[in-house]
């Protein structure tokens, strides 16, 4: 029996398949309640035409809904009844005979607006702005403008981008700049212009910043000085920090203080400082003020010193001797560092006696020569000197004083004049001796014991500062005993002089052998010799003692004293 049909099975399905994803749309015209778009079509139908489209939206806070639908099979659609002003994404269902395929990938944000907007900028944004310097400024503005417009940011008609200091931000309806810490050359008009193929919209503002004022013009000028007073000159701020100069203040410095006071204010470009010390010397400095501050300082290039211009001259240096006699000393001296601005015509050489308090004029010279004689002195007698500089405007104060000077022979062969005797001193015991001599120029002084040089070491101390040497020993020991001598020597001639330095100590043990003499049975004669150091001192007597060799006993006393 023969059937009709195939010869395979068949598998009862519907004969076509979904579509396949549109590609992601996007914008091709719009206007304020209306969006047109396009997309690509699937890749694949589904093997069946489309035959319509589904548009979808949502707002941004807002579900997916339908928007529209479209006839197929060409790829674009339009929305209508937008709100304007309100953002939208779109995505695409393709629908064929077999239904509706998967939805594509939503579009960007696209806004329901006017395809073409001349710029506009909310003027009312741009207000001047009055800031203290460190504060911010901040322009944030609203605008307008389709296409996108072009946004230009200016500040005294210098075009201003974003960096460090400065922070530019466009958006799509509104523009901000953004000053963080403001400074004083970000004041000035600050422009705004807002462009595209339609027309230019442009807005200003003026902004001031408030700072302190910059320092006075240089330099400042020093001129008529006087020992309490002195005038300043300068020239005006160049920059008043966008508020007036109220006034300028002026400090000063004394040097030996090292702290700066004001001394004066003043609304010129001028002014006498009247509060100054004489011989002090100053430093200055001006700052201009305003409402927010002052200025950082205008210094005077280098110090002065308040005094006339005639003055006084410093005081000379101290004296030194260059020659000396019996009956005078020749002295040297620096001459003043500063001779108040007038010549110097003389010095006055004052002196005292060592020991007394008051200063007599001794010798006054006549001219600008730093050398003098002090005469008619007592011969060996000690002086202190200082010097007086004097020119028109009078006598300096005096210098300072001299170490002691003696009038003495400037040539004079050494002579010890202490008297030196011999000396016992006890072992353990600590020995001083000062020996005051004479001589010029001051001699060589050396010591000697038993012929070899005396010299410091840890228990001995020999020094000579004219006119005395000393000899110091401590702990004295029996070694330390010998003849001691002086030697002085210059260039005139010598002397020398000595004692001799005895240490007394206990004495040495007696000289054997011990020789026994008449001996008997309760006693016995015994003889010995001297021991060979005394101790320094004359034997006085000896201690015999005994020790019974049968009974094992110690030393006992024989005899107490011989």
């Amino acid at each position: 029996e023969s059937l009709i049909g195939p010869k395979e099975p068949v598998t009862a399905r519907d004969p076509f398949k979904l579509p396949g994803k549109p590609g992601k749309p996007f914008a091709d015209d719009w206007d304020i309640d209306r969006i047109d778009l396009k997309w690509d079509p699937p890749r694949s139908d589904g093997g069946s035409a489309i035959k319509m489209w589904i548009i979808e939206k949502k707002s941004k806070f807002g579900l997916w809904e339908k928007a529209a639908e479209c006839p197929g099979p060409q790829p674009k659609g339009s929305v209508r009844g937008l709100t304007e002003g309100e953002e939208y994404v779109f995505r695409i269902i393709a629908v064929n005979e077999a239904g509706a395929g998967e939805p594509s990938d939503p579009s960007d944000p696209i806004t329901a607006e006017a395809r073409y907007v001349k710029p506009e900028i909310d003027t009312s944004a741009m207000q001047d702005m009055v800031v203290c310097a460190g504060n911010r400024i901040n322009y944030t503005v609203p605008i307008k403008g389709a296409p996108k417009p072009k946004v230009t940011w200016k500040i005294k008609n210098k075009v201003v981008y974003s960096d460090e200091h400065y922070d530019v931000m466009v958006q799509r309806r509104q523009t901000v700049i953004d000053i963080a810490f403001s400074k004083r050359y970000d004041a000035g008009v600050y422009t705004l212009e807002v462009s595209n193929e339609l027309g230019t919209a442009t807005a200003r503002a003026n902004v001031t910043v408030l700072d302190r004022p910059a320092p006075p013009e240089a330099p400042l000028k020093l001129s008529g000085v006087t020992s309490n007073s002195c005038n300043l000159a300068w020239g005006a701020s160049p920059d008043d920090g966008g508020s007036p100069i109220t006034h300028y203040a002026i400090e000063k410095m004394d040097l030996s203080r090292g702290s700066w006071v004001e001394a004066e204010i003043t609304t010129e470009l001028k002014v006498t400082i009247r509060s100054l010390i004489h011989k002090k010397e100053y430093l200055m400095r001006v700052m201009a003020v305003n409402a927010i501050g002052q200025s950082d300082p205008l210094p005077l290039d280098k110090s002065f010193i308040a005094r006339n211009e005639g003055d006084v001259p410093e005081a000379p240096g101290r004296p030194e001797a260059y020659d000396w006699d019996r009956t005078f000393i020749d002295l040297t001296w620096n001459k003043p560092l500063n001779d108040g601005g007038c010549a110097i015509e003389g010095y006055i050489i004052q002196m005292k006696v060592k020991g007394s308090t008051s200063w007599r004029e001794c010798t006054k010279i006549t001219r600008d020569i730093n050398k003098g004689r002090a005469d008619d002195l007592t011969d060996q007698e000690y002086y202190f000197f200082r010097i007086v500089a004097w020119n028109s405007a009078g006598q300096s104060e005096p210098g300072p004083p001299s170490d002691a000077i003696q009038a003495r022979p400037r040539y004079l062969a050494p002579k010890i004049l202490t008297p030196l005797k011999d000396v016992n001193v006890k072992a353990g015991n600590n020995f001083t001796i000062d020996v005051e001599y004479l001589g010029s120029p001051d001699p060589n002084v050396d010591w000697f014991v038993d012929g070899s040089p005396l010299v410091s070491d840890e228990r001995t101390t020999v020094s000579a500062i004219a006119p005395i040497t000393t000899f110091h020993i401590v702990n004295c020991k029996r070694s330390d005993t010998g003849d001691i001598v002086i030697k002085l020597v210059n260039e005139s001639g010598s002397d020398k002089g000595g004692f001799y330095f005895n240490i007394l100590d206990v004495p040495g043990p007696p000289t054997g052998p011990i020789e026994f003499e008449d001996i008997d049975s309760n006693s016995v004669t015994i003889s010995w010799r001297p021991p060979k150091d005394n101790g320094g001192s004359e034997i006085t007597g000896y201690v015999i003692e005994k020790k019974d060799l049968d009974h094992a006993g110690g030393w006992v006393p024989a005899v107490n004293y011989v």
